[in-house]
This record gives structure tokens, sequence and C-alpha cells, in this order.
């Protein structure tokens, strides 16, 4: 009986301490005494997640991330609590490296599993006042902010944070860079620094952009397996593969009509193609696309049915209706909302974006914007 209990309580106690594994991070500020810091990390689901930080002494700090959350964290953020006289401007902390003639500067993705101690000294502080506009309450204000700056005296060059310091656009094409000189420049970058979250993680906050499966690969395939087989890497491949190969499964599920007390499935005819146009009453982006989705309605009518896909709230449904009264829209249109179960599961984008279903049920995801993407709604009439 004894020996039995002892055996249950292997089994009760390994699947908790395997939960609770985390990885430990510690911070070493010198020549800048803080009462506070704080520490807080975002994932692809979660913002502004706070990590408990401890003091170990006047200038170092200790802080804990859980497995769970460490591996799907997009980045990792720290400034100091000020005291209340200093509300009403932005603080923050910057660190630096010199690196040649060069000093790269970063705010945040600041630790990875090759830089879990990080040791700076504070160098300056820089002010701002009234020059960074934010958005308060749909209104934009003007704030201001403090910058400690503390420099890095050692850093890895091959180290994450070397890479998120030294390319920190690599997401954007530099001014006159033609598309497919900047997929060879990411490959190519990726290619050195293989094992890169940085470099990966910006690979999915981008994959949308990309033009073509192709494209995509040669970034993807340039990492190393570990990379490819993380969190963020196997959602890549995911999307990859759902993207441009097998689609996904489309569950025709009924939503509310004009008439908030009646619904109807999205896709009344499964014969022929559906186009799901996601939209809402004050996306201009989207209200832009009205004069090619017209043009795709009158030469595709016969062939392919269509439908609008509302996100508006309750709050703006009354403006979307006199959206497509004003613009004499012809098809379909019904609520979706803020379904975060339907643009999770069909890895819906930021608006305008739009879902082809086929009469299998088959789904994937169409960019109205692209006119390589618009012909090939056009080819559906000679399947």
């Amino acid at each position: 009986m004894k020996k039995s209990l002892q055996i249950y309580l292997i089994l009760l106690i390994i699947p908790i301490s395997l939960f609770s594994q985390k990885k430990e991070f510690t911070l070493n500020l010198e020549g800048k005494k803080y009462e506070k810091i704080e520490v807080v990390v975002a994932t692809d689901s979660m913002r502004n997640i706070p990590l408990d930080v401890v003091a170990v002494d006047s200038s170092t700090w200790r802080f804990s991330i859980p497995n769970e959350i460490y591996e799907k964290a997009f980045y990792i953020q720290i400034k100091p609590v000020v005291e209340k006289k200093m509300s009403g401007r932005l603080y923050s902390m910057m660190f630096a490296y010199v690196d040649g003639c060069d000093t790269l500067k970063t705010a945040s993705s600041l630790f990875s599993l090759d830089n879990q101690m990080l040791k700076a000294r504070f160098g300056r502080t820089i002010q701002c006042d009234n020059c960074i506009p934010v958005d308060v309450g749909g209104k934009e204000v003007m704030m201001s902010y403090t910058s400690d700056i503390f420099l890095i005296d050692n850093l890895e060059l091959d180290s994450d944070l070397y890479v998120k310091m030294k390319y920190p656009y690599i997401d954007r094409l530099i001014e006159g860079e033609k598309y497919e000189d900047y997929i060879l420049r990411y490959s190519n970058l990726v290619e050195k620094y293989r094992n890169s979250e940085y470099l990966l993680k910006n690979l999915w906050s981008k994959m949308r952009g990309y033009q073509s499966k192709n494209d995509i690969e040669q970034v993807y395939n340039s990492f190393s397996d570990s990379r490819k087989n993380s969190y963020y890497g196997l959602i890549i491949k995911d999307y990859i593969s759902k993207r441009f190969d097998t689609g996904y499964l489309f569950e025709n599920i009924e939503l509310p009509t004009i008439d908030p007390s009646k619904t109807e499935k999205i896709i009344l005819d499964k014969t022929k193609p559906a186009l799901l146009i996601l939209s809402a009453s004050w996306c201009g982006p989207c209200h832009k696309l009205v004069p090619v989705l017209k043009e795709i309605y009158d030469d595709l009518k016969e062939n392919m049915n269509m439908v609008y896909l509302s996100i508006d709230e309750p709050a703006t449904r009354s403006a979307w209706w006199k959206f497509v009264e004003k613009e004499n829209i012809l098809w379909r249109s019904l609520i979706l909302g803020d379904d975060k179960e339907f643009k999770t599961k069909y890895d819906i984008s930021p608006i305008p974006d739009a879902l082809l279903v086929l009469p299998n049920g088959n789904a994937r995801r169409v960019d109205l914007q692209s006119e390589d993407e618009r012909n090939m709604l056009y080819e559906l009439r000679n399947n």
C-alpha cells in the first residue's frame, strides 16, 4: 500500500513540475537605480502579460517566464515604474551596442535563450516633449517621452539580440528595393542566422504579405530544423499548407441578416464556388475595393456566388446597412461580428480579406488586391 502510494505521488508530481518549468532571466543595470521595473510579454494572442520581477540588489533584477508562455512570446519589453509626478509622459528604456562605427539600439525583444543574462551600464537620458502622437479614445493626442539609454559592452555577434539590433527593420523594403530582391535579402540573412527567433517571428508577422508559395518557402526553408519545429515555425508551415495547398475545410454556419432576429447559412447554393468578403462600415481600404467587387460580380455572377461578411459590432451595424444601400450592393450581406473563432479557424488577417469556398467544401484565402488572385477567380469559369 505504501509503495503504491509513493508511485501515485510521483505520477501526480511529474505533470505539475513539467507544467511549471520556466526560463530564468537576469538583468543587471549599472549606474542608475530604480525602485521598481516592469517586464511585460506579448504573444500571438495576448498583449501585455505582466511578469513578477524580483530585485536581487540595487542594480540586479530577476524574472522568469513559464515555458508555455515563452515559446509563444513575440516580444519582451522592460521599462521603469516611475513616480506619479512623471505621469503624462511615456517612460521607457533603450539598450545600445557600439558595433564598429554604428550604434545599434532596441527597446524590446531583449531576451532569448542565448542571452538569459544581460548586463548594461547607464549612458544617458533623452527627452522629447509633445512629439509622439497617441490615440486616446479615437482622438490623437501628442505625448512626451523620457528614455534611459543603457550601453551593452559585450554582445555575441551571432546572438538573437545582436540580430534584432543590427536589423530592426528587416520586415520592410528598402527605398527603391524590388519585392523579389527583398525576398533574396531576407533569405540570405536567414542563411547567416539560421537559428534566429527574431527573424522567424518577423516572418510570421508578415507572412500574409508574401505573394507566392515559392517566395515564403525560400525564406522559411532557410531556417534550421529547430526553428521550423518551434511554435511560430509550425504556424508558418500550417499557413503555407492551407494558404497555397490543401486549404481549409469550411463550416457553413448561420449568421444574422439585416433583420437580427433572422439567420441564414453563409452559403445557400453549394453547387457553385462562393466568394466571402470580410468588410466593415468603418474600413476605408474595404470601401476602395467596391468597384473591383462590382466588376467581379457583373462578370462572374452566373458562375460564382458572393457574400459580404461584416465584422461590424452592434454599435456600427446600422452604418453597415446604410453603406450596403448607398453602394447598391447586389450580393448578399450577413453579420459576422467579432467572431474570433471564425477568424482564427480561417486565418483571417486584418480586413479587407476574403475566402473562396469551392463546392467540395474546401476554402482558401484570396487577396482581392492582387491581380493574379483576381485572375484566378475568372479561371474558375473554365473548370
